[in-house]
């Protein structure tokens, strides 16, 4: 918000590029232009790096985060592997079913956090 205010300032109180044009009674006319380059605003400015920083941190957090929780899923996984071999067919199925919603769960938890976090890096 803060820099669309700035945005809005600029325009309205930098002082614009002119040219002059004749207009058809021959007299020069003359037009002001503000061309406002909002990647470059977001790349130069302290407020534009900021916003950048602080997405490319949460992103890498999600991304480590994302990774442990695989590595924990995985060493589930295994675990309930090795636990077929002991365990009755129907207490197995309960186990799998179980861990099976969970990890859909957790799934759909993180993609709705990466999702997030690119709907926040589109409206930056």
């Amino acid at each position: 918000m803060r820099l669309l205010c700035i945005l809005f300032c600029l325009s309205v109180y930098c002082p614009a590029i002119t040219t002059a044009q004749e207009t058809d009674n021959g007299e020069a006319s003359f037009s002001s232009v503000l061309t406002i380059d909002i990647s470059r605003i977001a790349r130069e400015t302290q407020y534009g790096q900021r916003i950048f920083k602080e997405f490319e941190n949460a992103q890498s957090e999600l991304i480590e985060s994302n990774t442990i929780i695989q590595n924990n899923l995985e060493a589930e996984e295994q675990s309930l592997v090795e636990l077929r071999k002991t365990l009755a067919a129907d207490e197995f199925r309960k186990l799998a079913v179980e861990f099976d919603e969970r990890a859909n769960a957790i799934r759909k938890e993180r993609a709705a956090l990466e999702n997030t976090l690119l709907n926040f890096e589109t409206k930056t």
